[in-house]
Parts: structure tokens; C-alpha cells; sequence
């Protein structure tokens, strides 16, 4: 993962550019703990590498480091403009409704590599 790619941005100057080399790989990004109180949503932009969306699972982690609930981003997607998906997922649909996470996680869900594709705008949302 390139956390400074700038080859595609959709908002800022950077975006990161994640590639998975091998089956199941993912994207993590951890905290102490977030709590979802005040949001309903999961939202980013994504662009795929090819016209098609990646196959990949979004999840969400509980405070004991379990996987809460995952969910396909794809039928949550909406075009963006200039090759970018902006994936909007309710929390009561990933089970993160009213909780604290640890953890929002993006998985390769195929067991096997994928091209690079770019995530942007990642953030909770009311």
C-alpha cells in the first residue's frame, strides 16, 4: 500500500494506492477504538484499476478484535465521475451501529492477487 499516491486523486493531493500480491490480502486500518455513535455510514471513493469495481469485503472490528459483519462494497456504489465509486454503507448494514471499532478493514475476496486500485475520502459519516 502507497499511503501517498498521487498518480490518482479524487479529493486533496494524495490517495492510497493499495495492491493485493496474493489471496486474501487487505487493507487494515486500526485505532484504540471509534465509536460509531454519531454516524450511520461508512463512506469512500474507490478507483478501480479497470472498468469493474475490485472484489473485495469491507469489515468492521469489534473491541475484541473480531470481525463484526463483511460486506460486498459493490452493490453499495455509485459512479463519482473520472473512473471513481463513491461506496456508501449503512453501519446497520456492517453491524457497526452504536459500537466502537477497532478496526475498518478492505479484503481481497477472490485468493488471489488483484490489480492496484485507489481509495480516497475515506471517513464515518451522520
Amino acid at each position: 500500500m502507497n499511503t501517498g499516491a498521487t498518480s490518482y486523486v479524487f479529493a486533496g493531493s494524495r490517495a492510497m494506492a493499495v495492491t493485493y500480491t496474493s489471496g486474501w490480502a487487505g487493507l487494515s486500518l486500526h485505532t484504540p477504538g471509534f465509536s460509531t455513535a454519531p454516524y450511520n455510514r461508512l463512506e469512500f471513493v474507490l478507483r478501480p484499476a479497470k472498468s469493474s469495481l475490485p472484489n473485495i469485503q469491507v469489515s468492521l472490528y469489534n473491541t475484541s478484535g473480531q470481525i463484526i459483519r463483511r460486506v460486498d462494497p459493490r452493490p453499495y456504489a455509485a459512479y463519482a465521475g473520472n473512473g471513481w465509486y463513491r461506496i456508501s454503507i449503512p453501519l446497520s448494514d456492517l453491524g457497526g451501529v452504536n459500537t466502537t471499532i477497532t478496526r475498518v478493514q478492505l479484503q481481497e475476496n477472490t485468493g488471489s492477487s488483484q490489480r492496484t486500485f485507489y481509495v480516497d475520502s475515506l471517513r464515518f459519516v451522520s
